[in-house]
């Protein structure tokens, strides 16, 4: 008798979040490309806890050694991405204490020792040698506060300047997506630049209708009100 009681308890959750996701697959299929394409942007972090946002502007600073054409790469995203940010602004720190955004350009060598010292951080190990780069962040009930990024070096200029424009978006909160023409897209075929969409979405999603901590159906009602 338990274990059908179980069976029926289980059966009908299962029923409800399958049609529930089915409902949310058709709100989105129906929304137009931009807000599609913020939507899967965000949806990463609404598996894990709702959207995370920064409330203050980040500050930047480059920390370790580097070179003057790894700083003019970092200054022109810069200033890229503030010219599509409306609540926030990025801001190149006069000195790494004053930084809450830290960009280290290493070797992944180097980057492979540094995490296995760190036993939190061991799980990104594996993610090595695949990857131009890693974003780690810290946040508090929705709300990024801090964020480590690493660039590894021995990659071409144009492999870092992209590494460094995809960092800069995981910083700002996004995930991963499926698209090939986003500078968000997982693996070697992705943009090498950000691209209209991804443009379009910084421009949306740091306003006032986007709140930290928003569910997925708040999410979709704020993506069908439009751009």
């Amino acid at each position: 008798m338990k274990a059908w009681i179980y069976r029926l308890v289980c059966g009908g959750f299962l029923l409800t979040s399958g049609c529930q996701g089915m409902r949310h697959s058709m709100s989105v299929r129906n929304l137009p490309q931009t807000q599609k394409h913020l939507y899967y942007l965000l949806k990463d972090s609404l598996l894990q806890g709702g959207i995370k946002k920064w409330r203050s502007n980040p500050r930047i600073r480059l920390v370790g050694s580097y070179s003057s054409q790894e700083v003019l790469m970092v200054r022109q995203a810069i200033k890229t991405i503030n010219q599509h940010l409306k609540e926030i602004h990025l801001q190149y720190a006069e000195s790494p204490e004053a930084a809450n955004v830290k960009i280290f350009f290493s070797s992944a060598h180097k980057y492979r020792d540094l995490l296995k010292r760190h036993p939190s951080l061991r799980s990104a190990v594996r993610s090595l040698p695949r990857q131009r780069g890693v974003c780690f962040l810290g946040t508090e009930q929705g709300v990024i506060s801090q964020a480590l990024i690493v660039v590894f070096d021995r990659q071409s200029a144009w492999a870092k300047r992209e590494a460094v424009e995809h960092e800069l978006m995981h910083m700002l909160g996004f995930s991963h997506v499926w698209r090939r023409d986003s500078i968000l897209a997982e693996g070697e075929a992705r943009s090498r630049r950000l691209s209209e969409l991804d443009l379009a979405a910084l421009r949306q999603f740091y306003t006032a209708r986007f709140a930290q901590g928003m569910s997925q159906d708040e999410l979709i009602t704020a993506l069908k009100a439009g751009p």
